[in-house]
């Protein structure tokens, strides 16, 4: 691949990038802020990474490269957030309909979101957030029990205690 193909590769999943990061920090500045560092985070350390996408002329979106560059990046936003995370924790107030989301404990969120947005399986959400895969399960569940508490949803078998009943 060359250099523009990854920089078009970078710019093409941006969305997903950003999303992640406005995720876990919700606020625009922090997100964008996210991102670029993680791509520096790739330039600089990952230097075998970027050399085997630039010597590889194939730009599909079945290159596993791509997919580890992806990765790589993620995990760098994952772990800068987290740091951030903790630092800014009090100043970050969530209103509206996302509020349920943004109350999850960190962790939660950015296993919530790698699942059900990015539809990342659970090897590559361990990667990501270096959980094992138990964690991450419990972590996932324990998310969505803790958003459908948060939406003010119960669930218990045969019911919804929203004011439904689910029928057979």
């Amino acid at each position: 691949m060359k250099v523009l193909e990854l920089e078009h590769y970078l710019e093409h999943n941006y969305k997903d990038l950003f999303n992640f990061a406005f995720s876990l920090l919700p606020d625009d500045l922090q997100a964008q802020q996210l991102v670029l560092d993680s791509v520096q985070v790739l330039l600089l350390d990952d230097n075998e990474l970027i050399r085997a996408c630039i010597e590889k002329d194939d730009f599909s979106s079945s290159n596993p490269l791509l997919k580890q560059v992806k990765n790589f990046l993620l995990k760098s936003i994952y772990n800068i957030a987290s740091k951030r995370f903790s630092q800014i924790r009090s100043s970050i107030i969530v209103e509206g309909e996302h509020a349920p989301f943004y109350a999850l404990p960190f962790e939660e969120k950015a296993i919530l979101f790698l699942k059900h947005k990015l539809n990342l399986n659970f090897s590559e959400i361990e990667e990501v957030t270096g959980l094992a895969r138990v964690s991450v399960i419990e972590k996932l569940n324990s998310a969505r029990s803790d958003l459908a508490t948060n939406l003010g949803i119960t669930f218990s078998l045969g019911s919804i205690s929203s004011g439904e009943t689910v029928r057979s």
